[in-house]
């Protein structure tokens, strides 16, 4: 079993749903608070016709943000994507965050 590194706090900003090292880097640590910081994920990207297609590596990093939020002390700073999030009842921003 790994050890994993404790951060006090971490801070995710604007990634923009590149998650390419951003979900192992998450599963390796342990923190008390979790900053998501602007946009983790864009929305307008993945329209109807988007050129991007939703992948698996971006449900693996939201399986990841969801568990911490469960786990640790997580505050999201509101962006625009909070309303097209909150349009969807399984993706409420915001909801026993804090």
């Amino acid at each position: 079993m790994q050890t994993r590194t404790y951060y006090p706090t971490i801070i995710l900003s604007d990634i923009h749903i590149d998650v390419e090292g951003v979900t192992d880097f998450l599963k390796s640590v342990n923190c008390n608070k979790l900053i998501l910081n602007g946009d983790i994920i864009d929305g307008w990207q993945f329209q109807k016709n988007g050129k991007n297609k939703w992948k698996k590596k971006y449900s693996e990093f939201l399986k990841v943000i969801m568990a911490m939020i469960d786990n640790f002390r997580t505050k999201q700073v509101p962006v625009h994507i909070e309303q097209e999030c909150n349009a969807h009842d399984a993706l409420k921003v915001g909801t026993g965050i804090g």
